[in-house]
């Protein structure tokens, strides 16, 4: 759904919702990238994270109404336990009546210790015993694309900066709703192309830095192989977690960027940089510039391991056009004949 319109997604979401199927909508454009997941209004995890639960071994548990329960510290490993989680006792001696019973946390009041329900008529303490963590399906609430655009839940990315999804959010909205008014997108480097984004953002929320809105306008018109790369996994990977259960998945926005990459104020003004022949690099070129493809065609790489970590970058290579001009190379090494 790359292509669509935010119009268009919002109706073809409703009717996938209408349907009880789950809808995914992923976008690149330039340096910038958009993810969106609605996996309707009750949607089960089962298993959060995908670990095996860790056993504790206990070596303390008082007989009271609210239960203190004490690990071994000297393992080094912390509880990781919060209010509300389910735990299971098994192999204590002296509480007999505790073995198999599963109770739920109380409080948590250190890392080795927690509080549990009554164990007042269970038995004296006298020794050993193991603590394991029960996971429990979590129900999710999603909400449709529509409500979504307007009050949007966002991931934090990059916690030096955790209000960059919500100013992401802003920019992409003024983005779509200029897209719309004009036709087309707006063009590289093109300042009242960007002015005018700018100008829709800013009347959407006045604390939304222009320099964000201006580089998304300038770049929405490329592409760059390796995000468009990042952004299609990350969609894969909540195409999995919709369809099995398992691992929490994005809710319900995700914003990413590569604004660091991008060319300075100064190569910004040299328009010509950015000129389009119709050529294979086109987009790369109305991202990053003519000057900066031609250094990235010249370069010479060396790729250690053709597997399947190495025959993606590959991929990302040849389709960025890195080492493909005259004075350029990519070499490959391998343990193994490929």
């Amino acid at each position: 759904v790359d292509q669509e319109g935010r119009e268009e997604l919002v109706h073809t979401n409703a009717e996938l919702r209408r349907r009880g199927t789950h809808f995914i909508a992923v976008e690149s454009r330039g340096a910038f990238g958009c993810l969106f997941t609605d996996f309707g209004d009750e949607f089960v995890v089962h298993d959060v994270d995908g670990l095996e639960p860790r056993r504790h071994v206990i070596t303390h548990i008082s007989s009271a109404e609210t239960a203190e329960l004490v690990v071994d510290e000297e393992s080094g490993l912390a509880l990781g336990l919060s209010v509300g989680d389910l735990v299971q006792i098994d192999h204590v001696e002296g509480l007999a009546g505790i073995n198999g019973t599963r109770h739920e946390v109380r409080a948590v009041t250190g890392p080795h210790s927690l509080r549990i329900g009554s164990t007042e008529h269970m038995g004296t303490y006298l020794r050993g015993g193991y603590l394991t963590p029960v996971k429990r399906p979590e129900t999710l609430r999603f909400r449709p694309l529509g409500e979504a655009l307007q009050a949007p839940e966002c991931i934090v990315t990059d916690y030096a900066d955790p209000d960059r999804p919500r100013q992401s959010h802003v920019a992409w909205l003024a983005l779509h709703r200029w897209r719309r008014a004009n036709g087309r997108w707006p063009q590289a480097y093109h300042e009242e192309d960007a002015a005018g984004v700018v100008q829709l953002a800013q009347a959407i929320d006045p604390s939304v830095p222009s320099n964000l809105v201006r580089m998304l306008a300038y770049t929405a018109g490329g592409r760059l192989n390796p995000l468009a790369c990042f952004m299609g996994g990350m969609a894969a990977q909540e195409v999995l977690k919709g369809c099995s259960g398992k691992f929490r998945p994005v809710q319900q926005w995700l914003y990413f960027d590569a604004a660091d990459c991008l060319p300075s104020p100064a190569e910004q003004q040299q328009l010509a940089n950015f000129h389009t022949e119709g050529a294979r690099y086109d987009g790369q070129v109305v991202v990053l510039g003519c000057q900066a493809q031609e250094v990235l065609k010249n370069m010479n790489f060396f790729v250690v391991g053709a597997g399947a970590l190495g025959c993606e970058l590959l991929k990302n290579l040849a389709l960025m056009g890195a080492g493909a001009g005259p004075k350029g190379s990519v070499t490959v090494t391998d343990m193994d004949a490929i």
